[in-house]
């Protein structure tokens, strides 16, 4: 019965989390993601933009700059999952794959951005 729970727990929280739900999904059309394949999988327009992004944050200097960096980044994950419901909605794997990896990294920047905020 443990077991069970258990199961149940870590299926919810795959579901819960958009770049877990997709993983997973990619996972089961066979074709997941290699952990080091994100910086190929996304382009150099992406690594620039995400650099650029975590320079801004490690330079932000009050609250107010940290959490209008945030409200972007939450708006680049919006459209970023907008899109990749699109993708896995016509079997597109291959910018899903792409997309995917795009969130994981506005995921870290959001981590980063509520890390210094505390």
């Amino acid at each position: 019965m443990t077991r069970r729970a258990t199961d149940v727990t870590s299926a919810y929280e795959s579901l819960s989390d958009e770049h877990s739900r997709a993983l997973h999904i990619l996972e089961l059309c066979g074709s997941p993601i290699e952990d080091t394949a994100s910086g190929n999988l996304v382009g150099n327009e992406i690594l620039i933009l995400v650099m650029e992004t975590r320079e801004q944050v490690d330079n932000a200097s009050t609250e107010h700059d940290l959490k209008t960096l945030l409200q972007q980044n939450q708006t680049r994950k919006n459209e970023t999952i907008h899109d990749l419901q699109r993708a896995f909605c016509v079997n597109d794997l291959f910018t899903a794959k792409r997309l995917t990896a795009t969130l994981q990294y506005w995921n870290k920047i959001e981590e980063s951005i509520k890390e210094k905020i505390l």
